[in-house]
């Protein structure tokens, strides 16, 4: 292998994991926005600003899905400046069929989609180009928010700036699309679990073990009685504040949002249907063991966890785990 080659492999290699770094910051900070955003309108703004201003673009829209009508319907934006009032105009005044435009095109694949010259895209596939051009709009890029295969809208984005993507972006943003869905959703929702689909309430306020219940964005929405006893925490208190900012130990707070990411986007789980030992704190900040039979609640309407939890017996060992 020559050294050129070697030398080209490895600035390859490091671009790599600096793509895959950015793509974990960007996880992040829209894994930690949820947590403090429970309406859905303002969580779809303000997951605009952040993916539009993490990557400076300068105009970040929402496409919902109107079911009645089979359109879809600017409901959400952002915008960098005043310069783009008059794409905003274009946009709210436009209703796109599967198959047209920007978010016409990614909703009828169900994929992302780039557009890299607005300037070469013609009729059907981005109506919105004479004034795109006019404001200064190089290229485009959308993909769709999705709940689970059901496509709810799309997000679109702009730049003045060429916007260059690859495979692993358009899984990325696959993914935080599948992610955003379900945060909409689980908004939507609002206090579902408390409704007990699937949950006989009075034998969890009977039982001698504490119940806590959290939805996709970490929210608490449910608090038995020996929780609080456990925690110190009253459920008038709790109910509503996300599980991060109320028991986990700030060691284990980017892990957690890592797993409740994961869950949403895979279905998967390292601590699902299992009984763990992890350290939580108390009200008063102090640090105690506590033992969690974890399990998934997944309804019709609702998607979180519930786990039964008790202190845990000094003779019992610590998992080295986080509460995922």
């Amino acid at each position: 292998m020559s050294d050129l080659t070697l030398a080209n492999q490895l600035e390859l290699s490091r671009t790599e994991v600096q793509q895959a770094q950015r793509q974990l910051d960007l996880m992040m900070a829209v894994a930690k926005m949820a947590v403090d955003t429970p309406d859905v309108a303002f969580l779809m703004t303000r997951a605009l600003e952040l993916i539009a201003t993490f990557n400076n673009w300068v105009v970040g829209q929402y496409w919902q899905i109107d079911e009645k009508e089979n359109v879809a319907v600017c409901s959400e934006w952002f915008y960098f400046g005043s310069s783009m009032a008059e794409f905003r105009n274009a946009s709210l005044d436009r209703r796109f069929s599967q198959g047209v435009g920007l978010p016409g095109r990614s909703w009828a694949t169900g994929q992302p989609l780039l557009l890299p010259e607005i300037s070469k895209e013609t009729g059907l596939n981005f109506p919105r180009r004479p004034v795109a051009i006019r404001c200064g709009i190089t290229a485009g890029y959308g993909f769709p928010i999705k709940n689970g295969p059901f496509v709810l809208g799309v997000a679109e984005f702009f730049s003045f700036e060429p916007i260059k993507t690859d495979h692993y972006d358009d899984q990325f943003y696959s993914k935080l699309g599948v992610y955003i869905g379900s945060l909409m959703a689980d908004a939507e929702a609002n206090a579902l679990v408390r409704q007990q689909d699937g949950i006989n309430k009075a034998a969890v306020e009977r039982a001698s073990a504490g119940f806590i219940a959290i939805n996709a964005s970490s929210q608490i929405v449910e608090w038995s009685g020996p929780t609080a006893e456990l925690f110190g925490w009253e459920k008038e208190e709790v109910i509503g504040r996300t599980l991060l900012d109320t028991i986990i130990p700030e060691r284990y707070k980017n892990p957690h949002l890592q797993g409740v990411f994961r869950y949403n986007t895979t279905g998967e789980s390292t601590v699902s249907n299992k009984t763990v030992i992890v350290p939580a704190v108390r009200r008063d900040g102090s640090e105690i063991k506590i033992e969690l039979r974890i399990f998934p609640i997944v309804t019709p309407t609702f998607k979180g966890f519930g786990a039964f939890v008790q202190h845990a017996g000094l003779e019992k060992p610590a998992a080295d785990i986080s509460l995922e």
